[in-house]
């Protein structure tokens, strides 16, 4: 997951959500995607045949200096709505809208390993989640709606986990 917080300042109001889901027993991962600028929103949810999250169509990761700064790159194409919008995410225009979004990942702080810090990696239930890692960033690049691009920066936290996530069982 890669999620996003804005700047203090209105004029940069810009923010994303990413969420990867790999099922190897399918050999599929489900994409999806939120963004967020100039109240403008698109957002999307599709699902690839791929032996990894990473190789998802529109999916683009960079590692730099040992994971400490990365550059994430998505092309996807969704609903919108346009600024205004109630509830965005519950209303927008089907569509087949491109957008994505271009943004650097900065790590000031090594990862968090809440298995090792004997944390809430398994939320009270062997069956769900076996490790978990979170890591704050900061972040600054491009949003692109349609054919409007938004430059903007702010922080973020990206987490991964490995593991069962059946929480019925």
């Amino acid at each position: 997951d890669l999620h996003s917080f804005p700047t203090r300042r209105s004029s940069d109001l810009a923010g994303f959500l990413v969420h990867m889901t790999h099922v190897p027993a399918r050999d599929e991962v489900e994409v999806k995607a939120f963004v967020h600028a100039e109240g403008w929103t698109a957002s999307s949810t599709t699902l690839h045949r791929a032996p990894e999250c990473l190789a998802a169509p529109g999916v683009d990761l960079d590692f730099r200096r040992d994971f400490e700064r990365l550059t994430f790159r998505l092309d996807a194409t969704g609903s919108y709505a346009e600024p205004g919008t109630k509830e965005p995410w519950l209303s927008g225009k089907p569509g087949a809208e491109p957008f994505g979004l271009e943004v650097e990942l900065v790590n000031p702080l090594p990862p968090v390993d809440w298995l090792a810090s004997k944390g809430s990696a398994h939320m009270g239930s062997d069956q769900i989640v076996t490790a978990h890692y979170e890591v704050a960033s900061t972040w600054s690049g491009r949003i692109r709606i349609g054919d409007r691009v938004h430059e903007a920066s702010g922080l973020s936290v990206r987490d991964h986990s490995w593991g069962p996530r059946d929480i019925n069982e």
